[in-house]
């Protein structure tokens, strides 16, 4: 009985630090963020949306609108002070019970946004890859433009895996079935064998990508809508991505799915790896794969749509 009181109390004072933690980064700011990854408040994707969009706060210095994502205990929101509120997740919330709902039953959240699909008048499907877009609409239709037909030129390496950590063995199963053929590259902590990322490109991913033939991008678990950067990364580069994720139908009204080799988790890859074989042998074959377009016709119009039905959403909050 003594050791429940003394757990209780523990976590009630780490709760209190936590929240003091919190109301002491974000004061001052309009745009807060509560249990985000760690990134500096200028970079924000939510911070840049509304720095791109001021008509949206015009006039409304003391307006205030609060971000929650999924670092960190739910109940942090009925401390905070805010005029909205808006629920945002990168992560698949189905390895996370305690925000599987999406916050749709917070009567604090005005609105969430993710990757799942499914109806609800206070959700939005928003992706997190969304992020790698400019906000500008013409800067979107750029960027579209560049994915569509990425540089492809100056590739002299056979395969990268920018990892970590591999929590379900499929990186480790890629990257062993792959250098077979020729030696993956990995300037991670997962089986790194490459420090080239940090001493020739400081770190910078996507110039350190641009050598590569082929990037081992998998998720980290598998759900229906659940893409993240990394499959945009690896396109955005160049690279040929070898693709594991939302049952291997990822972002079907953007993506062409022919310009992607997909994964079977535990399966037969005997394709994919003859497919992989025969391209690193046939620099003609590889050339004619590259050159693919990787977003199909009608990418850049679901994006803008994306994009808008966001803003016509927050819009309305915001004059409510």
């Amino acid at each position: 009985m003594i050791q429940k009181i003394i757990n209780r109390f523990k976590k009630e004072k780490s709760f209190r630090a936590e929240i003091n933690h919190h109301i002491k980064k974000n004061k001052g700011k309009q745009i807060q963020f509560y249990h985000f990854w760690e990134q500096p408040f200028d970079e924000m994707f939510w911070n840049r949306f509304f720095l791109e969009r001021p008509y949206l706060l015009k006039n409304k210095p003391n307006f205030k609108i609060g971000f929650f994502s999924v670092f960190g205990d739910r109940s942090v929101i009925q401390k905070v002070n805010t005029d909205i509120n808006i629920f945002y997740t990168a992560e698949n919330v189905k390895n996370r019970f305690n925000y599987a709902d999406h916050f749709l039953n917070e009567k604090k959240i005005a609105l969430a946004m993710g990757f799942e699909y499914f109806e609800h008048e206070k959700y939005i499907r928003f992706p997190n890859w969304m992020d790698v877009f400019f906000l500008k609409t013409e800067e979107i239709k750029k960027v579209c433009k560049k994915l569509r037909y990425p540089d492809i030129n100056n590739k002299d390496r056979f395969a990268t895996c920018i990892a970590s950590h591999d929590n379900n063995g499929l990186r480790n199963q890629i990257v062993n079935a792959l250098n077979e053929i020729s030696i993956v590259s990995c300037p991670g902590r997962f089986q790194h064998n490459d420090d080239s990322l940090k001493n020739n490109f400081n770190d910078n991913k996507l110039e350190y990508l641009k050598q590569f033939h082929f990037n081992i991008c998998p998720e980290n678990s598998n759900c229906m809508g659940y893409v993240t950067e990394k499959l945009f990364h690896a396109i955005s580069a160049g690279c040929i991505p070898i693709y594991w994720g939302s049952y291997n139908r990822p972002e079907l009204d953007v993506l062409n799915q022919d310009a992607i080799i997909f994964w079977e988790k535990d399966g037969d890859n005997t394709d994919a790896l003859n497919l992989i074989q025969e391209l690193n042998n046939y620099p003609k074959l590889m050339q004619e794969f590259l050159t693919q377009p990787r977003l199909i016709t009608s990418a850049e119009e679901y994006i803008l749509d994306s994009f808008s039905d966001v803003e016509k959403k927050i819009r309305i909050l915001c004059n409510r």
